[in-house]
């Protein structure tokens, strides 16, 4: 495969992930929202008047935004601490860390006429750093 079929492909798949988008998400939320101030008469909020007059979808909306404001908290407390400790740790200690710096400096750690022997071997790469991160 070529250089312009590989483009003909990665436009085409991308070009059907935004009809895919579009049909899936953008539309009907468009029309929840047209349909939500849009009545009989033409524009209108009356709607979301007779929503909020009834007991049951206040309480509704108010379960809502409590379930919310708690998981939106406690993910804070959970995700802070644990993303403060893995920034503290050394990067070799969980499996991937390096897997995309060394594949970028693979380049620079093959031996060649300007690089001396002993760095090849040592792991050091024309770049400079040991090893390539």
């Amino acid at each position: 495969m070529n250089i312009a079929d590989a483009f003909r492909l990665r436009s085409l798949v991308m070009g059907a992930a935004v009809v895919a988008l579009v049909v899936l998400v953008i539309l009907p939320i468009g029309s929840l929202l047209i349909g939500s101030v849009w009545s009989d008469e033409g524009f209108s909020l009356s709607n979301f008047a007779h929503a909020l007059s009834g007991r049951l979808y206040v309480q509704a909306l108010l379960n809502s935004l409590i379930l919310g404001a708690w998981t939106g908290l406690f993910s804070i407390v959970i995700g802070v601490p644990l993303a403060w400790a893995l920034s503290r740790t050394k990067a070799a200690t969980f499996p991937g860390a390096h897997a995309r710096p060394m594949r970028r400096c693979a380049k620079s750690t093959r031996r060649s006429r300007k690089a001396p022997r002993s760095w090849a071997r040592a792991g050091v790469g024309r770049c400079g750093r040991s090893p390539c991160r």
